[in-house]
């Protein structure tokens, strides 16, 4: 269904991370006529975000190594403004205000606009927080600032239990340096139940890691770099560097601008991830997305999430109507020989949400069962909604783990109980993996 006359529908996108491109990709297709446009204030972008630690690890030389959607912007004629930024946005004639690398000013017209500006992140608002030394971890220029400070340090504290902070635990251990965690709760609290968090706890200290659990981080030290920390239990800690990964702000101030409706710092959409204003969408870290299990719209700053959604903006900014579909988180990273996988909710994230579920570990029962299990799998929780209903699942394993979390993707996602989907689980490997891969992939 065509909303408007696409022959003159000229789409921007702010913002060119996963929501960002996969709205333009989207908006390309649906319209090739149309005129797709994407700004970005950051001049490197867009590349994979999660990638970004192997410059730490000295993996990669230059960023251009872990670009990414490089041949969809070749051949969808697709253009990416690296390094303009938006400084103003007049809504009533659709016109964006924009600087360029340059430093000269532009404007930018639009009859569709996708707010796909992310989020940034954030550091605690302490004495000493602006000194050298401290860093937060969300983009390239933050990786080759830690990789270059690092050279010249011999310890880092580390604040938050984010997959992030586990990520950039591992580089600098590879580095050489002493690592200090600074965990207010456990590790991955929200994404894994307390037993697994016990698991990864116990991989940290084994490699060195120092966690300093129920404090957080009062006063950094220091007089121009950072020199130490002082505890909220009042302990003083020595390290040259402090990285804060304890999540990210959504970056909203566009759509306020806008007059875009924004709820609890989130940008709001509707069933097509419109805003508030006609004609602009939103979606990613900045915009809320929809829940499968409970039906509602939810704040998941996720790659999957991103993408979905990015999608359904771009058709929906190219004027082929698109609803949005509810899907569930799912995560997953890799941390040094572990495969960490996070799907729908745990019991603790569902009582949030005042649904009541409880916890089932069955890694004992499906090791004894399911002998496929037993070289692969250290850890399996699965969240249990009512009797039967499986509504999240945690995996935490070793090479190729990740297989076994497509069976639950595809019970969570289609309703099922449990008991209707452990048959499959005795599948040899690759047809486990042949079956449910084409079914998520194609879903």
């Amino acid at each position: 269904m065509q909303v408007c006359d696409i022959m003159s529908r000229s789409v921007v996108i702010i913002g060119s991370s996963i929501a960002g491109m996969s709205a333009a990709i989207a908006a390309r297709e649906a319209c090739p006529q149309c005129p797709v446009t994407v700004l970005d204030e950051d001049p490197d972008m867009p590349y994979r975000r999660p990638s970004i630690t192997s410059i730490l690890e000295g993996t990669i030389r230059d960023i251009s190594d872990i670009s990414m959607y490089r041949k969809a912007i070749e051949n969808s004629r697709i253009n990416v403004l690296r390094g303009f930024k938006v400084i103003d946005i007049d809504p009533v004639n659709q016109v964006l205000k924009i600087a360029k690398p340059d430093g000269s000013k532009a404007k930018i017209y639009y009859d569709s606009l996708v707010l796909a500006t992310g989020a940034e992140a954030s550091k605690q608002n302490i004495e000493g927080v602006d000194l050298r030394g401290v860093f937060v971890f969300r983009n390239a220029k933050d990786a080759l600032e830690i990789n270059e400070y690092a050279k010249y340090s011999k310890k880092a504290i580390i604040v938050g239990a984010s997959f992030v902070a586990l990520l950039l635990t591992e580089a600098l251990i590879r580095k050489g340096l002493k690592v200090l965690m600074v965990v207010r709760s456990r590790v991955l609290r929200k994404l894994i139940e307390s037993q697994a968090s016990d698991i990864i706890e116990n991989y940290l200290r084994r490699i060195g890691v120092e966690i300093l659990k129920g404090v957080t981080i009062k006063k950094i030290m220091g007089k121009r770099r950072v020199e130490g920390a002082i505890l909220s239990d009042g302990r003083s800690i020595d390290s040259d560097m402090v990285i804060f990964a304890i999540g990210s702000i959504p970056r909203t101030a566009l759509a306020t601008k806008l007059g875009s409706r924004v709820i609890q710092g989130v940008i709001d959409v509707d069933n097509y991830m419109q805003t508030s204003v006609p004609n602009v969408y939103a979606a990613g870290d900045c915009a809320y997305s929809w829940d499968l299990i409970t039906g509602n719209k939810v704040y998941a700053p996720t790659a999957t999430m991103a993408s979905t959604y990015g999608k359904v903006a771009g058709l929906n900014a190219a004027g082929k109507l698109m609803e949005a579909p509810k899907i569930i988180r799912i995560q997953y990273e890799r941390f040094l020989d572990l495969e960490i996988i996070s799907i729908g909710y745990t019991s603790d994230e569902a009582r949030a949400m005042n649904l009541s579920a409880k916890c089932m570990d069955l890694t004992d029962e499906f090791k004894k069962e399911y002998s496929l299990w037993r070289a692969n799998v250290i850890k399996l929780d699965v969240t249990m909604r009512g009797k039967d209903k499986v509504i999240g699942t945690e995996i935490i394993g070793l090479h190729n783990s990740r297989v076994f979390a497509y069976p639950f993707i595809y019970a969570i996602t289609k309703g099922l109980k449990l008991s209707e989907i452990l048959e499959e689980l005795h599948y040899p490997i690759p047809s486990l993996s042949a079956k449910f891969t084409t079914w998520y992939v194609t879903t």
